[in-house]
């Protein structure tokens, strides 16, 4: 049986990826699952199996090579391989191609990104850089990359687990950093709107509350009252905006804090989750008892003809 690291802090990459995904814990990722579970599920190894997840995805393992990027500098490509190239048309097989897939089963290895995507992530690392509060917490000097957190919750005394890309100061605040790489679907909303939704769709601010938990909880266990810390989120487009006259890509960066009324709300939430995922463990678990619920809509319609003026 593997030996797994016990409860603590763990900085610079002490507990590599590969041991970290397989320690039996809570994480945020699977916590998420539970939340996405659908009503069909009915049986405890149904709800076992479904909270397992897929295999990584493409954006999953690219999401990882730019964290990789942003803590080794221009040596994060020492540990990733450029995937292979279509000779017809000179450009790289899609991540999520057959052709891919083998290359990466050949190789042994996930560290394997499209070729074009390797320029990419430094000119998004450069992005990130350029940002000025960005900067400023990847600038700090006792700033720590790849931390990753272990605790036994306190109210049920399930282990959990979570990985700070970031542990930064600003302005005497310990800061827990997130980078996130995602695409902003639509242009003209703004990105605090836009990446709102993003958190809603993939639990982001879950995982803060999740995150800024364990260290609490760590604080507690020394017997001291547990520092205040922030969370933020730097999250990174993956697609440039093109000036078409001059062809120069340019690589949207924002830097968000998440707001304490949040992440309590969120804190709730993770609770609810993680007694969920507890059940699901031990066997106790049940699922919800089907039954006839009433319909939801947005009454836009209703509201619009109701409040349109009277013509003559």
């Amino acid at each position: 049986m593997t030996d797994f690291p016990g409860p603590g802090v763990y900085p610079n990459h002490q507990v590599p990826d590969d041991m970290y995904f397989r320690i039996p814990a809570a994480s945020k990722s699977a916590l998420w699952r539970i939340h996405l579970m659908p009503p069909t599920v009915r049986t405890i190894d149904q709800a076992r199996a479904w909270i397992v997840g897929p295999k990584p995805t493409y954006a999953m393992i690219l999401g990882r090579a730019f964290d990789d990027a942003m803590q080794y500098g221009d040596a994060w490509r020492e540990k990733w391989l450029a995937g292979p190239t279509n000779p017809t048309t000179g450009k790289g097989y899609g991540g999520e191609t057959q052709k891919f897939a083998k290359a990466v089963a050949d190789a042994g290895t996930e560290n394997m990104i499209v070729p074009e995507d390797v320029d990419r992530i430094d000119k998004m690392r450069q992005a990130v850089y350029d940002h000025p509060d960005a900067r400023s917490l990847l600038k700090f000097p006792d700033a720590i990359f790849q931390v990753v957190v272990i605790w036994d919750d306190e109210r049920t005394g399930a282990r959990c687990k979570g990985k700070i890309d970031l542990w930064s100061v600003r302005q005497g605040v310990s800061v827990h950093v997130d980078f996130k790489t995602w695409t902003k679907r639509r242009a003209h909303v703004p990105s605090e709107l836009a990446f709102g939704w993003e958190c809603e769709d993939r639990g982001y601010f879950l995982q803060a509350a999740h995150y800024l938990d364990g260290p609490a909880t760590l604080d507690r266990l020394k017997g001291i009252e547990p520092h205040h810390r922030e969370f933020v989120i730097i999250p990174i487009e993956k697609d440039p905006y093109v000036i078409e006259s001059t062809g120069e890509e340019l690589y949207g960066v924002d830097v968000f804090d998440c707001e304490p009324a949040q992440l309590d709300g969120a804190l709730r939430v993770r609770d609810e989750l993680l007694t969920t995922w507890c059940a699901i463990q031990d066997g106790s678990w049940k699922p919800k008892p089907l039954g006839t619920k009433k319909l939801r809509m947005s009454n836009h319609m209703e509201d619009d003809y109701a409040n349109r003026p009277e013509t003559t």
